[in-house]
């Protein structure tokens, strides 16, 4: 696996290879450039949970917090989240959490870091082939988009609605 560098092609089928695991994925978003936001990210965000989870609820991507901690759905949206889960009698252990990028877009605004526009469809795109592997699962399961309401006008559009055959 190699550092994925932006070009006129899509260089991020390349960083891993096809049936990487959940562990190989994420070491490879370690280094990923395939796109811009990696520059002004503290770390990758790359995903949570149980790789046999049943569920995957996957957002647009990181925030702040989420960027600072790690981890996905860390912030006020995972507040909501985690209460709306709760509520729907949902188990943390029953579900993976990640998101569409890595990396979380910002801009300054005095000394907060303030969440930008959603990533844009080339974005979405540069990392949907390896890192859409997270979801490509061979097991039964259910992912569901949170958030974005352009999603479908996304390129990844297909896999964000997907249900496995039970």
């Amino acid at each position: 696996m190699g550092v994925a560098t932006p070009s006129e092609t899509n260089p991020a089928p390349e960083m891993v290879s096809e049936g990487a695991s959940l562990e190989e994925l994420a070491r490879a978003a370690e280094t990923c450039q395939a796109c811009e936001l990696y520059r002004e990210a503290t770390q990758v965000v790359f995903g949570v949970g149980p790789k046999s989870a049943p569920l995957m609820l996957i957002g647009e991507q990181p925030g702040d917090a989420e960027d600072q901690e790690g981890e996905p759905f860390v912030g006020p949206a995972g507040s909501v989240l985690a209460a709306a889960r709760q509520e729907a009698g949902i188990r943390s252990e029953d579900v993976y959490l990640t998101n569409v990028v890595k990396h979380f877009r910002w801009k300054p605004k005095g000394k907060r870091r303030l969440h930008q526009a959603p990533p844009s469809p080339k974005i979405v795109s540069d990392c949907e082939p390896p890192w859409s592997r997270t979801w490509s699962r061979p097991t039964d399961w259910s992912a569901r988009s949170l958030g974005d309401k352009r999603e479908a006008q996304s390129p990844s559009a297909d896999w964000a609605s997907l249900e496995a055959d039970t």
